[in-house]
């Protein structure tokens, strides 16, 4: 029994080193693109530089919509596949050159009208340089997948870091080169051009003389990425709704506000992501072990460590958002600095991994009307609070539908894990953050309000006193003692015995499955 132990230690020890191998190349990436448009902001006017997160939006919609769940149903069939690998991922490759010429050929065709749908009619001018990046960029998909599925963790953390820092330098030498939305376009296609290669390059390396197309296996790849097609299409609307109902309504300079107002935090993608992948190997094994108490311990304990980085880290953000945004944007950008709070604190909700445990308890049918609920709140949201609030009001339409979802996917839990309303989160622990948080805020705010000194020094000082304070209190509190305290300690539950989750004997997660929490 101690050696079947050790051994689900160490199988666990090992997902967790493969995560943060995958988790740290995600980090060189998201950090590689983040600086970006802090420098496309200082190169362009607003209207200009609203073009641009415009032609991006555009991008993002096609890239993520065009897929239809192929390049990702490689996760699935790659490790089981064998001998048959070379062919399924053809299949893809094939499959998303055509999503690929598809989007170039919708670009060229419907550009005015889209142009003009997005009040920017001098948009398609650039469209066909975008329909061209598009379908590069749509092939090569495939490339860290394929590495990430074959086990090769730290071949993928350095593709996923190389890539796109080599992607941000390519974009800003053409940017600066040429200081047009042209130029930065063409430095786009050579990096996707390069990134061609490199696909082409490592699949055949690999697979060799097996890299022919199957139609069985295409009809297997097809019926498997249907669903997970549409769950993707819900959950990239509800995300992405809100820019483009903003973008309709108001000019691009005024959408460039709104954008930079919107501005994602990396390191929060990166902690979410690879926590849940975590989450998710270490509840399926306990579950799958018939321990219902361990994998309710494990949902509490990577809740609260969850909360105890997270609450700090957005209310410091939202202390330091205005130094923050006129820092790294200037003063052209200081209307974004509302903006910024809310969609900082729309990060919270994200500490709460509901969907990580509604896809370890195979519940695919709820995460789908889950996705249906988010789309219609966000909508609802929208047209409700834009008018009243502007712009702020549609980052608010975000964080409102976030916390209706998660109160839903909540009360989904509290019927899984058999655990009362008190049991399901470890609620002690949380009002300890977030009253540490809240007070070391306020204090640090104060504090760091001197207008006479420069924002940078402010922004040092802000920090220095917020991080003390928070640190006292959490120490004076306990909060690092109940986090010490949820790992060793036994729920009570009022289940009656193991509940099996549904789907169980078949695989719970993949590592390196992409998660999107917030």
């Amino acid at each position: 029994m101690t050696r079947l132990r050790d051994g689900r230690r160490s199988t666990v020890a090992s997902d967790v080193r493969q995560t943060v191998s995958l988790a740290s190349g995600r980090m060189v990436a998201f950090a590689a693109t983040f600086f970006l448009p802090v420098v496309l902001a200082r190169l362009y006017p607003p209207a200009e530089f609203g073009a641009y997160k415009q032609l991006f939006l555009i991008f993002t919609t096609l890239y993520i919509i065009g897929q239809f769940g192929m390049a990702e149903s490689l996760f699935y069939f790659l490790p089981r596949a064998k001998d048959r690998a070379g062919r399924y991922v053809v299949n893809a490759v094939l499959f998303l050159s055509a999503a690929g010429v598809a989007s170039l050929v919708l670009l060229e065709t419907a550009g005015t009208p889209i142009a003009e749908g997005l009040n920017n009619p001098d948009l398609h001018r650039h469209f066909t340089l975008l329909g061209v990046f598009v379908l590069l960029t749509m092939v090569t998909a495939v490339l860290e997948i394929v590495i990430t599925a074959r086990g090769q963790y730290g071949l993928a953390a350095a593709v996923y870091g190389i890539s796109d820092a080599a992607r941000a330098i390519c974009f800003g030498a053409g940017a600066l080169l040429t200081g047009t939305l042209e130029g930065l376009l063409v430095g786009g296609v050579v990096f996707a051009a390069l990134r061609l290669v490199a696909t082409v390059v490592y699949v055949v390396r690999t697979y060799g003389r097996a890299v022919l197309p199957d139609r069985a296996c295409f009809g297997e790849q097809v019926r498997y990425a249907a669903p997970f097609s549409l769950a993707v299409l819900l959950e990239y609307g509800y995300r992405s709704l809100h820019q483009y109902l903003v973008s309709t309504r108001f000019d691009p300079a005024t959408f460039a506000i709104y954008a930079v107002g919107c501005l994602q935090i990396p390191v929060f993608e990166a902690l979410v992501a690879s926590a849940a992948n975590v989450l998710m190997v270490r509840m399926g094994e306990q579950l799958n072990d018939g321990d219902t108490k361990a994998a309710v311990e494990t949902w509490r304990d990577v809740t609260q460590r969850m909360a105890a980085f997270m609450v700090p880290a957005v209310a410091l953000l939202v202390v330091l958002a205005h130094d923050l945004i006129v820092t790294l944007f200037t003063g052209a950008y200081e209307a974004s600095v509302p903006i910024f709070a809310v969609t900082a604190i729309a990060y919270l909700p994200a500490a709460l991994m509901t969907d990580s445990v509604l896809r370890v308890y195979a519940q695919t049918r709820f995460l789908v009307v889950l996705n249906f609920i988010r789309l219609f709140a966000v909508a609802l949201a929208l047209l409700a609070l834009l008018p009243v609030l502007g712009l702020v009001g549609a980052a608010l339409a975000m964080l409102v539908a976030s916390v209706i979802t998660k109160v839903i996917a909540l009360w989904r839990l509290r019927q899984l894990l058999s655990v009362s309303t008190r049991g399901l989160l470890p609620w002690r622990g949380l009002a300890a953050i977030v009253s540490a948080a809240v007070i070391a805020g306020l204090v640090s705010g104060m504090v760091g309000a001197q207008p006479h000194l420069p924002a940078i020094i402010r922004m040092i000082v802000t920090g220095v006193v917020y991080v003390i304070t928070y640190g006292a209190l959490g120490l004076w509190w306990g909060v690092w003692s109940l986090a010490a305290l949820q790992t060793s300690r036994r729920l009570e539950s009022p289940s009656s015995g193991p509940v099996e989750p549904a789907g169980a004997g078949q695989p719970v997660v993949a590592v390196g499955e992409p998660v999107d929490e917030r």
